[in-house]
C-alpha cells in the first residue's frame, strides 16, 4: 500500500510518546550519539507521524525550526513522511551516524556546514598506563565542593551560575564529575557520564582553567576517564566544535577518533 493511501499525517506529540521509536532510532544508527546533542533533542518540540491509525514515526524540532530528530519504522514512508516535516522546518542537525535521514536531509540542503566533531575512543585507549600530572590529582568531586565547583565553571566555561548549580549538583550526585585538584587548586573538571538513552555508553568531557591551559591536562584527564569507562564496561564518546582546532588536537592524542561529524542543513524553499 502506498504512503497517499495510507494517508499519512503529522500531529503534535509528547516526549513520552516517542520513548520506543526513540529507541528504534537510536539502534538504528551506526555508532551512539553525543548526549549533549541528545539532550536537545529531549528539549524539543514532538512531531508524531501517522499512517492511517498507526503511529509509525516521530521527528524533533527546535525552537529554531531545525529537525533534530527524524525517525520511522517504514523505510518506503520514509521520503513522504520527511517531506511534511521539512515543509515546516527551515533545516535540520543530522548526525552522519543516521544514513537516512542524512539522505533526506541533503535531498532538500541549500548549505550545509559541519556543526560539530564526534568521536569514539580507540580499543587500545581503554588499557593504557595513565597517571595524572605530577603534583596533581584526580578524583571525583562532592556535594561539599559544590562551591567550589561553581567557581571554577563560572569562571572556565563559563555558564550562568544558576543554571551551572542545577547541573554541576546532579553531576555530583551521581558520582559523574571529576576535579583535578593541585594542591587545594581546583584547576580542571571532567565528566563521565553513563548515558540514559544508549546502554553501555558514556559521554566524556573536560574543562580547564584558563591560567593552566596549554599545557596538556585536557588530553590527560580524557586519558584517565577512557580507562575509567572501560572498567566499568562503558565504550566512551564525546564531541567538540567544528571551530575548535584546540579542543580537536587534545581528543585526538588522548584516544579519540572523529568518525562522524554533526551538520547544519539549511532547506532549499526554492
Amino acid at each position: 500500500m502506498t504512503a497517499l493511501r495510507l494517508r499519512l499525517r503529522l500531529r503534535p506529540g509528547a516526549q513520552f510518546d516517542v520513548v520506543d521509536l526513540r529507541r528504534a532510532y537510536l539502534e538504528s544508527n551506526t555508532a551512539p550519539l553525543d548526549g549533549m546533542w541528545l539532550s536537545f533533542a529531549l528539549a524539543a518540540e514532538v512531531t508524531l507521524i501517522e499512517a492511517g491509525d498507526a503511529l509509525v514515526g516521530f521527528a524533533t524540532v527546535d525552537a529554531e525550526r531545525r529537525v533534530l530528530e527524524f525517525f520511522v519504522r517504514r523505510p518506503e514512508l520514509a521520503r513522504a513522511a520527511f517531506g511534511l516535516v521539512a515543509a515546516e522546518a527551515d533545516g535540520a542537525m543530522v548526525p552522519t551516524t543516521s544514513p537516512s535521514f542524512l539522505s533526506l536531509a541533503i535531498d532538500r540542503q541549500q548549505r550545509v556546514a559541519v556543526n560539530a566533531h564526534l568521536y569514539q575512543a580507540r580499543d587500545e585507549a581503554y588499557s593504557r598506563e595513565v597517571s595524572p600530572p605530577e603534583g596533581t590529582a584526580l578524583r571525583e568531586l562532592t556535594a561539599g565542593e559544590l562551591a567550589l565547583a561553581l567557581d571554577f565553571g563560572e569562571l572556565a566555561i563559563p555558564a550562568p551560575r544558576d543554571w551551572l548549580t542545577g547541573y554541576y549538583r546532579a553531576r555530583i550526585a551521581k558520582g559523574e564529575l571529576y576535579g583535578l585538584w593541585s594542591g587545594a587548586e581546583l584547576i580542571a573538571a571532567g565528566e563521565l557520564r553513563p548515558s540514559p538513552l544508549q546502554p553501555g555508553v558514556a559521554d566524556l568531557g573536560m574543562v580547564v582553567a584558563e591560567r593552566h591551559r596549554r599545557r596538556g591536562l585536557a588530553t590527560r584527564i580524557l586519558e584517565q576517564l577512557i580507562v575509567r569507562a572501560g572498567a566499568r564496561g562503558l565504550r566512551a564518546i564525546c564531541s567538540t566544535e567544528a571551530s575548535n582546532p584546540g579542543a580537536q588536537k587534545a581528543i585526538e592524542r588522548a584516544g579519540f577518533t572523529a568518525q562522524h561529524r554533526l551538520l547544519e542543513v539549511a532547506f532549499d524553499r526554492a
